[in-house]
């Protein structure tokens, strides 16, 4: 999987948020090119993409998590795979 694959795209748009600094001079200190910079802001923005921290205190509860996206829920067990979960996350997303 290629480096630009891996970049977790909403962390780094927050960053540049709050850097005060340009998008084109934010880029280029990250070595990031800016349309592919741009590319991702638009596609996070239009899929009202939510992050999803999940704590360990409540995985452990015992208790099922329902998360809910538009028109779907999904129901997590107790002790799930967080890899699953962002594979779910990822197609619903789409």
């Amino acid at each position: 999987m290629s480096e630009r694959i891996k970049r977790n795209w909403p962390e780094i748009i927050k960053d540049q948020e709050t850097s005060g600094k340009t998008i084109a001079i934010f880029c280029k200190e990250r070595g990031i090119h800016y349309t592919a910079f741009y590319k991702n802001r638009k596609q996070l923005k239009s899929n009202n993409f939510v992050e999803v921290k999940i704590k360990n205190e409540v995985k452990e509860s015992g208790h099922p998590i329902t998360l809910k996206y538009g028109e779907y829920s999904v129901i997590l067990p107790p002790g799930f795979c967080k890899q699953t979960l962002s594979e779910v996350l990822s197609v619903l997303g789409s």
